[in-house]
């Protein structure tokens, strides 16, 4: 055998030696946790033919091992609670986890690789269906009975990093509509500030959405605001804030939430410039008491109220070309080129 023939043998050798070595030293490491933290899931409110989506997201750390959950019609006090099981109106769809032999409605997920369970709703569950999910992690090598019987009784303490619970409530459209919005909008003349209200008959909690809309016949906007909104106050049990205080093209204005049923109110102050002529405008609102909006879920309301003084100020774009024949769009003193 040469001596080159030697050297590279001997380095073929030493090579394999070194990747044996740390095969050896990091299949076990796999295997190790490190401080996992799960995110705990949102309370959900959830349309008849909706999905629910459970699960416990990985937020950080390492997680190797696997996460129980447990699915029950009555809060997870325990096993006799849990044997409950889902209400049959939620129906499993596919996911990568294994029922627990010996309990009801109770999953093991992988969590580095599978996918937790996820359910449909079915349309014709009842309102007020609800059901109760709770969740523990099992290291490798854990003990599972010791988990399953955590996730089983989720509710009887708070959650923390690797175990808790949620739930989901079904609440029909029929339900839905009976959340209702209406205004109080007194006019505005030019140069004034005027206090206007919205009242909210709500039997559920929910959020709403305000924005300021041309009225039928108003003249067309300019880009700058035709008015501004300030000085929020709202009832007890219901939050405001003011997403944009000019009053322009299709911007949303206003958004709030109601965390409790009741009669509710918010008021707001409305400011038109001096030298504003007339012109209706609408304030249009949009509410869900859901979590995961259906696209009928939204409940809509609207009403008028005029603005300004004297006579309408009317606007119009103007297309012009330059020397070069290009071609421009001017609006309020403003230009840009046409098309762009």
């Amino acid at each position: 055998m040469n001596r080159s023939f030697r050297r590279a043998a001997s380095i073929a050798t030493a090579t394999a030696a070194v990747a044996a070595g740390l095969a050896a030293v990091a299949t076990p490491a796999l295997a190790v946790d490190s401080n996992p933290v799960f995110a705990t899931p949102g309370e959900e409110v959830l349309a008849p033919g909706q999905g629910w989506n459970t699960g416990a997201a990985l937020i950080s750390g390492i997680a190797r091992g696997k996460m129980i959950y447990a699915f029950s019609t009555k809060p997870l006090t325990g096993p006799v609670a849990a044997a409950d099981g889902l209400p049959a109106s939620l129906r499993r769809k596919s996911d990568t986890c294994e029922e627990v032999e010996g309990a009801v409605s109770v999953y093991v997920c992988d969590v580095r690789d599978g996918y937790p369970p996820s359910f449909a709703v079915a349309q014709d569950a009842a309102d007020m269906t609800t059901a109760y999910e709770g969740y523990a992690y099992v290291p490798r090598d854990g003990d599972l009975k010791a988990a399953v019987a955590m996730a089983q009784s989720a509710g009887t303490r708070p959650g923390d990093a690797t175990s808790g619970s949620s739930k989901v409530t079904v609440k029909t459209l029929e339900r839905a509509a009976r959340n209702t919005v209406s205004f109080e909008l007194p006019d505005v003349a030019a140069g004034a500030s005027v206090r206007q209200r919205v009242r909210l008959h709500a039997t559920d909690a929910g959020e709403q959405h305000f924005v300021f809309l041309q009225g039928q016949g108003a003249p067309y906007w300019s880009y700058g605001p035709m008015a501004r909104v300030s000085e929020v106050t709202t009832s007890a049990g219901m939050s405001c804030k003011i997403e944009d205080p000019k009053v322009t093209l299709y911007t949303g204005n206003m958004s709030c939430k109601n965390t409790v049923p009741g009669e509710h109110w918010m008021e707001y102050t409305f400011t038109v410039p001096a030298g504003t002529g007339v012109s209706n405008l609408l304030l249009h609102s949009t509410s869900t008491i859901y979590t995961g909006t259906p696209n009928e879920g939204w409940q809509r309301a609207k009403a008028t109220f005029s603005t300004g003084s004297g006579a309408p100020r009317r606007l119009y774009d103007l297309l012009a070309r330059d020397a070069s024949g290009q071609l421009f769009q001017y609006w309020g003193g403003r230009g840009r080129l046409a098309g762009r």
